[in-house]
């Protein structure tokens, strides 16, 4: 008897252990990829946003004109133009402390603190410095490197910084571009230290870039024993344990595609582990207990039987703390059974834990399947068994078409698409669906079914759809459209045949909202040949230029409503509409008008693809493009002779030497001559010929203190007749002939 009660024990506790230890060993590992995953898609969203605003700074025409400028005081707008640029690149949460902007050929840089010149021992300094680094590089430097400001009291001792040699696409080296990241500010996306546990982040040389021990920050960790087993490791992400210092730890690294940095955990297995143990021992204190309970039982005897029952009970309830059954506080079998219950209902908790990670594998396959991006391995673990039959797949995607004149705003769409996705579970059965997902802005899910006939599916799918669409309306209160796909046998081909459902949807803009489009409908209608309403775009374009709002407003009305309602297609529709957006776009560029100022235009060609009403479409060309182009036409009237006399002194100052007129500047500016004249007078109070006059004055008598240069030939550059001629005028000037002035100026 005694056997018969112990062997059960020791059995039901080591299995606990076992199922409950593999349980939270394997839930912790889990965590730890998780949570370096997070830390690497945090970390590059940061450097690839800082990388991409740089490039696409350097890669603007501002940038080609400061390589050509000697940014003199007479430059402040352009230089402030440049800080602007350069201040809003660091407005994003990216944690850039400085960009430093610097024209090698003329030997000047822009910093947060200012403009600076630098000298050609300096210039020498930093070409030596940055030479050997790719045209565009990360490099790790310490906090003394050539660009730290002596007053910024960082205490950070290493910083990231991001290289860009000027131009890019350039032969020659002009200059370069220069985002600096203390690297303690990356360290903030490791969280918070835990004892026994280190992280790390390090580049393709294994310097540390990141590290939970601060200290360790910029020391290469190459020889260390982790990392010498992570080199001989050519998967880019998994797990090992490995012994160090009569230490075992567990290690987890990924190794990142995008700029091959290092991304490490490693953690004491003792620490991983430490709820295991804990469930352990207190498994192993139960089962004691128990065991000693039968002991008790068989010394005693038959005739002492439920006195070690009652003890046992009691010993049970002190040891897991159970709450008395109410109505049966002495009924000790009764709470042995509680004590059971309880532990059925924890597995139940755990297989339903489990149950719900499978859906969260499911919809992550079923969302690789949409972008093309699964695996060759994985699509056998997708289609489950069905590989042995002939399965035809559809991919069946929803669009919100509207949320005006509902109880819903713009913001919720989100959590409709959600919304959508958990009746598609619930009235979808899971024998003719894969794991319904929200992809970008449409719900998708994909079918499959066994028939062969693709009209009776067809028609099947009809039903489902319209079943789908009145309950959602029901439901939710907002219409909603469906685009679907041609059938398909290949699980590989689900991609394309989610573009071919996005493709259906868009068709939504002829057909209207709460639309069912079939790709098979629409496929063979395609053409390229379209009508367009030249003259309203015309007279818009008009409008735009007089400045008249509203008659701009009536015109913006009107051709879209034309666009509208022509009889066209998707395709038509999109050929129109982007042909409206670039004309646009080239009355911009006419007008003089800084596109910088106004977003890209392929960012604009993006974003007019998204929307699904006309009054959508209105309100978007109005707020992003018309309304900032008639403020600027305004704000450039006010700014127009201060503008114009601006450029006439920037165009003196650079063609001193050489012929220039009046007449000649209005020829090149596309204005009269006698404008000009009085435009410059009026904003500088002096003729232009005078200014002219005594801007070459002044070029002579720097010449004539700073070279050796002959009067003869200063006379010759500065353009004037003859020597006579400017000596004369020089005379008048200063009181003093060239040569005289030259001599006394040389001996002060």
């Amino acid at each position: 008897m005694l056997i018969l009660g112990i062997v059960p024990v020791i059995f039901l506790g080591v299995f606990s252990y076992l199922i409950s230890s593999n349980s939270l060993e394997s839930s912790n590992a889990k965590e730890k990829e998780q949570i370096i995953y997070q830390i690497q898609l945090s970390v590059e969203q940061g450097i690839k946003t800082v990388d991409h605003s740089l490039t696409n700074f350097v890669m603007t025409p501002l940038v080609n004109r400061l390589l050509d400028e000697p940014m003199r005081p007479n430059q402040f707008p352009l230089y402030r133009q440049t800080k602007k640029e350069l201040n809003y690149i660091q407005r994003f949460e990216t944690g850039v402390e400085d960009i430093y902007f610097v024209n090698l050929t003329h030997q000047w840089m822009i910093r947060n603190d200012g403009l600076k010149r630098i000298s050609e021992a300096e210039k020498e300094k930093l070409i030596e410095e940055y030479q050997a680094i790719y045209r565009s590089s990360w490099k790790i430097e310490d906090s003394n490197f050539f660009f730290k400001n002596e007053d910024n009291h960082s205490t950070c001792k290493y910083y990231l910084n991001l290289v860009k040699h000027l131009p890019l696409a350039g032969i020659s080296e002009q200059g370069m571009a220069i985002a600096s990241i203390p690297l303690c500010n990356l360290n903030n996306h490791l969280g918070e230290k835990i004892d026994g546990e280190r992280t790390i982040i390090a580049n393709k040389e294994y310097q540390v870039i990141a590290d939970s021990e601060e200290d360790q920050i910029g020391k290469n960790i190459e020889k260390n024993k982790f990392i010498e087993e992570l080199k001989e490791r050519h998967q880019q992400k998994g797990q090992f344990e490995i012994d160090i210092d009569e230490e075992v730890y567990h290690v987890t690294y990924r190794k990142s595609n995008y700029n091959g940095w290092n991304y490490i955990n490693i953690v004491k297995l003792n620490v991983l582990n430490a709820p295991s143990h804990a469930i352990g021992w207190l498994t192993l204190g139960i089962s004691s207990i128990i065991v000693f309970g039968l002991v008790l039982i068989s010394i005693i005897g038959s005739k002492r039987l439920y006195q070690p029952i009652s003890q046992l009970s009691k010993t049970l309830t002190q040891a897991l703390k159970t709450e008395k059954i109410s109505g049966a506080s002495n009924d000790e079998f009764l709470i042995m059974q509680s004590q059971i219950n309880r532990m059925v209902e924890q597995n139940e908790s755990l297989e339903n834990k489990l149950s719900v990670q499978k859906d969260h594998l499911n919809q992550f396959l079923t969302t690789k399947l949409m972008q093309g991006k699964i695996a060759e391995k994985d699509i056998a673990y997708v289609v489950n068994g069905d590989e042995e039959e002939a399965i035809n797949y559809t991919v069946l995607s929803i669009q919100i078409d509207s949320v005006d004149n509902t109880k819903f705003i713009h913001g919720d769409d989100d959590v409709l698409l959600f919304a959508i996705n958990t009746m598609i579970e619930e009235i979808i059965s899971e024998d003719i669906r894969f794991a319904p997902i929200v992809l970008e802005d449409k719900q998708v899910t994909l079918l499959k079914r066994k028939e062969a006939d693709q009209e009776t599916w067809k028609k099947h799918v009809l039903i489902l759809t319209e079943m789908l669409q009145t309950t959602i309306r029901q439901v939710l209160g907002i219409p909603v459209s469906f685009g679907i796909s041609n059938s398909f046998l290949d699980l590989r081909k689900a991609h394309q045949a989610f573009v071919e459902s996005e493709q259906a949807l868009k068709h939504s803009l002829n057909f209207g909202e709460e639309s069912i489009i079939f790709f098979s409908n629409i496929e063979s209608k395609y053409t390229f040949y379209t009508t367009y309403p030249k003259q309203i775009e015309n007279e818009l374009f008009e409008a735009i230029k007089l400045g008249d709002k509203e008659n701009v407003d009536k015109k913006t009305e009107e051709i879209i409503d034309a666009l509208f309602n022509e009889d066209l297609n998707y395709i038509q529709y999109e050929i129109s509409m982007m042909r409206f957006l670039n004309n646009l776009m080239e009355l911009i560029e006419m007008l003089a008008i800084d596109v910088l100022q106004i977003n890209d235009r392929y960012s604009l060609f993006s974003q007019l693809a998204k929307f699904k009403t006309k009054t959508d479409i209105i309100s978007w060309f109005r707020t992003n493009i018309i309304y900032p182009v008639l403020e600027k036409l305004n704000e450039r009237s006010n700014e127009h002779y201060y503008n114009l006399s601006d450029e006439m002194v920037h165009i003196v100052q650079k063609e001193y030497d050489k012929d220039i007129s009046l007449e000649l500047i209005a020829e090149r500016l596309f204005y009269n001559a006698s404008y000009l004249s009085s435009v410059f007078r009026r904003e500088k109070n002096v003729s232009f010929s005078e200014y002219l006059s005594q801007y070459r004055l002044k070029k002579a008598k720097e010449l004539l203190v700073h070279s050796d240069i002959s009067v003869k030939d200063i006379a010759q550059k500065l353009r004037y007749n003859n020597s006579q001629n400017f000596i004369r005028s020089f005379r008048k000037q200063e009181g003093t002939t060239p040569g005289k002035f030259r001599s006394e100026h040389r001996i002060n």
